[in-house]
């Protein structure tokens, strides 16, 4: 179900969706339980504040195609769920985009 994702790119990953989801992750769990831990915070965000939600979705650039189809199969995925994953996905694709254009350390003299 789940793309493998080293240890960096979890650590990330956490980082991410801790600050974007305001969840604080004590420990480095798989990628599934993150994946779950995504989920349940998705779910509590459904019953207590969907404003919210979608402004984090919205912040997190999730296409809202991607979001409008998830909303449409609530019968045969739940919609805590399917957003869940999109979120996961979305921040996994902008950790590994961040990974692969790192420039490293700026040149001595060319800092901001």
């Amino acid at each position: 179900m789940t793309q493998t994702t080293d240890l960096e790119e979890r650590k990330a990953l956490i980082e991410l969706v801790g600050k974007d989801l305001t969840m604080h992750i004590e420990d480095v769990p798989s990628e599934d339980n993150l994946i779950y831990m995504i989920c349940q915070r998705v779910k509590s965000l459904l019953e207590t504040d969907r404003d919210l939600l979608l402004s984090y979705l919205y912040r997190l650039d999730v296409p809202e195609s991607q979001i409008n189809a998830a909303m449409r199969i609530t019968h045969q995925v739940p919609l805590d769920q399917s957003l869940g994953l999109l979120i996961y996905y979305r921040q996994l694709e902008r950790v590994r985009t961040k990974r692969r254009f790192d420039s490293g350390p700026p040149i001595e003299g060319w800092e901001f």
